[in-house]
């Protein structure tokens, strides 16, 4: 946001016009008012980031030299949406399909940005179909046409588009959660049920996804299980604090690819966090590489940079980048439970102990630094300390499967038989497919 903040006192400063403002100055020397090259964006980038300022210009550069090149434009306005100057992608936008008609990239994006902008309705929704038009078989396109529908109150149009996505994709669950979002829009009951049991299986996956849990519960209480509801939400609360899964993905790799555009520290770091829940720790790396460039100091970039590189199997740098971490502050919460997963890895248990006492005595702990201090505890056979962090762990996190099935682990391994079944059971309960109980039930049935 810090950059339209930027573009909008700029302008305010200086009077400048939007991108494709038909009083805006020619770019050059004896260039017409309605030519392509009046439409090049007067962006003075001398207050971006250094980064931002080099894509921006470059791109500008290009379609300058070539101001018929369609997918130039397209380019330029790929790199202004990236960047939040939403109004003039959307102007070079057009300028590219008023020069190529066909392409589809430069059109979803111009569909999109309208529903971003105050713009018409009937003009949004023209864009959409001819976005789709080009590419039919997009089912992101549809999803993003759906939920600009059904926003827009058009339920029926919205399903329409929604069914569509989910003919190409019969499994794309935000279409899923789409399409039931129109049914409890209606008043019919069995449209209630249709979508209460189609969120019943959304939310068995992304139980800490707030659109999901809220859609849930309503659809429970059309149905009169008010109860049920309550529930719901209290399960929504408790898998939020667990760290379930935020949302359901729109999966929509075309937008994902413009937004990878951004140059900024924000989106550097934004980036190398998906990159790091995805298991890409040379990506993570990577992208806060490029945040500390900008910001060394900034601590969390520090700590996940630390964290890829643990993932990377860079052990030693990972930790030389915590003891700098704790030499700055010795109370340092995050790097005293990374150095205590590190600790574990190696086998040095009692200073991971030590570690994540220290951790918990200055914040909240999250699921894999408890998993690490029982896994620490239990390689020392301190049965009844792992067994009091665990209940610890699960007054932390009331919704979590993972200290059931550690508590199970730890109980059989301190002679509790009965304690532990009945540990297991609760855990299987919870999450009867976690990737947890391929590894325990195994483990549970040669402890003796």
């Amino acid at each position: 946001m810090r950059h339209v903040f930027v573009l909008m006192a700029w302008m305010l400063l200086f009077g400048l016009p939007a991108c494709g403002d038909a009083d805006a100055p020619p770019s050059g020397e004896g260039a017409s008012s309605s030519s392509p090259e009046a439409r090049i964006p007067g962006l003075d980038t001398s207050a971006l980031e250094p980064l931002v300022a080099e894509l921006i210009d470059r791109r500008m550069a290009s379609v300058r030299s070539n101001a018929g090149n369609a997918r130039a434009w397209a380019d330029l306005g790929f790199a202004l949406d990236a960047h939040m100057f939403l109004e003039e992608a959307e102007a070079c936008l057009g300028q590219a399909l008023e020069l190529d008609g066909d392409l589809f990239p430069a059109a979803y994006d111009h569909a999109f940005l309208g529903t971003l902008l105050p713009r018409e309705f009937e003009d949004v929704s023209a864009r959409f179909e001819g976005a789709i038009a080009l590419q039919p078989d997009y089912a992101p396109a549809l999803v993003r046409q759906g939920d600009y529908l059904l926003a827009a109150g058009q339920v029926e149009q919205a399903a329409e588009s929604f069914r569509a996505a989910l003919a190409i994709w019969p499994a794309y669950a935000y279409a899923e959660l789409g399409l039931a979002r129109t049914q409890l829009a209606g008043t019919d009951e069995a449209d209630w049920a249709r979508a209460c049991e189609a969120l019943d299986s959304l939310f068995a996956t992304f139980s800490a996804d707030p659109a999901v849990a809220t859609a849930y519960a309503q659809a429970l209480t059309l149905l009169g299980r008010s109860d049920e509801a309550a529930s719901i939400s209290e399960s929504h609360a408790a898998a939020v604090a667990g760290g379930g899964r935020a949302t359901v993905p729109v999966r929509d790799t075309l937008r994902a690819e413009i937004l990878s555009l951004s140059a900024t520290a924000a989106a550097n770091f934004q980036r190398g966090e998906g990159k790091l829940r995805a298991g890409d720790f040379q990506g993570a790396a990577r992208e806060m590489e490029r945040v500390l460039g900008f910001d060394p100091e900034n601590r969390v970039a520090r700590l996940l940079l630390a964290k890829a590189r643990i993932g990377l199997g860079a052990s030693k740098a990972a930790r030389d980048a915590l003891a700098d971490l704790l030499e700055a502050n010795p109370k340092d919460p995050d790097a005293h439970a990374m150095m205590g997963q590190l600790d574990t890895e190696v086998g040095q248990f009692d200073a991971a102990i030590a570690h994540f006492a220290r951790a918990s005595q200055s914040g909240s702990l999250d699921g894999a630094t408890w998993r690490a201090w029982v896994t620490a505890l239990g390689s020392l056979q301190r049965w009844d300390e792992a067994l009091f962090r665990i209940d610890e762990w699960k007054l932390a996190a009331p919704g979590a499967a993972d200290p059931f099935f550690l508590e199970a682990l730890a109980r059989k391994n301190a002679g509790q038989a009965a304690e532990a079944e009945a540990a297991l059971e609760e855990a299987v309960r919870r999450a009867p497919t976690h990737p947890m109980r391929r590894e325990i039930e195994p483990l549970m049935r040669v402890i003796r």
